[in-house]
């Protein structure tokens, strides 16, 4: 059988600034459950497409998907694979369908994951707000310097949401996706350091700005800025409703009679 060639999700993962998922979570379940009893291991697709039942270029992508979200990794050579902790994990859960934890795991994988980190950016700037997914994965696109073919942008799209909606990051509604992320829920827990004085700085690359309680360091492209316009306003908008006095009914202070 000839050797498998996935050039645009290839190149995708040498970029390593962003995620293009190409396969769907119901495949890349059923691709890691057989994954799971196939001894021994590391493996190849070519060992695992005829048992999981898919084509074997479908069970690559499921493989490749899979190693984007953490939950495989390459060992050795090219296209040999075996499972991270959280993928061996994610797959035991699984087989004893326990659901509600391998979502869990895989929550907090993508949560923990660098090559998402743009992607959870965009859920927390946009908790509780329909947007197209499309929007989504342009950015991606955008950011991986890709110019995806219709298809490819179609595929990566329904295996975006398909990751995202198991792993209860967003809800699906009307074809849009629907953030669940909240602005806090997987940050890091802040320290306390040394006061910086305030200074504006700038790169080749980002523009920085540092001062006691805040710190912003933004991509210099129109997708990154844009998306921390978003972040920033959200953060106001709550900050306003925050300090706005609180009703009678909800403070929960009844009227009487004299």
């Amino acid at each position: 059988m000839a050797e498998l060639v996935e050039p645009e999700h290839e190149i995708a993962k040498v970029a390593g600034k962003a995620p293009s998922p190409t396969a769907r979570m119901d495949v890349i379940n059923r691709t890691l459950t057989t994954m799971y009893h196939q001894k021994p291991l590391p493996t190849t697709y070519k060992e695992l497409w005829e048992a999981a039942g898919y084509h074997p270029s479908t069970v690559s992508l499921a493989l490749s998907t899979a190693r984007d979200i953490g939950l495989t990794t390459l060992q050795g050579k090219k296209g040999l694979y075996n499972f991270t902790p959280q993928g061996e994990q994610y797959t035991r859960n699984l087989l004893a369908k326990r659901l509600d934890d391998s979502k869990a795991l895989l929550r907090s994988t993508l949560l923990a994951n660098p090559l998402w980190s743009d992607v959870v950016t965009f859920l927390r700037a946009n908790e509780g707000r329909p947007r197209d997914p499309v929007e989504l994965t342009i950015r991606l696109e955008t950011l991986l310097g890709k110019k995806w073919s219709d298809s490819m942008r179609k595929t990566v799209v329904d295996s975006l949401v398909s990751i995202l909606e198991f792993s209860e990051l967003v809800r699906v509604q009307s074809g849009k996706i629907v953030s669940v992320l909240g602005p806090n829920e997987g940050a890091p827990i802040e320290t306390s350091g040394p006061t910086v004085e305030p200074r504006s700085m700038t790169s080749a690359d980002y523009y920085e700005f540092k001062d006691q309680g805040l710190y912003l360091k933004i991509r210099k492209d129109t997708p990154s800025v844009s998306l921390a316009k978003d972040f920033v306003d959200l953060i106001w908008k709550r900050h306003q409703h925050a300090d706005e006095p609180k009703s009678t009914s909800e403070s929960g202070v009844a009227s009487g009679t004299s």
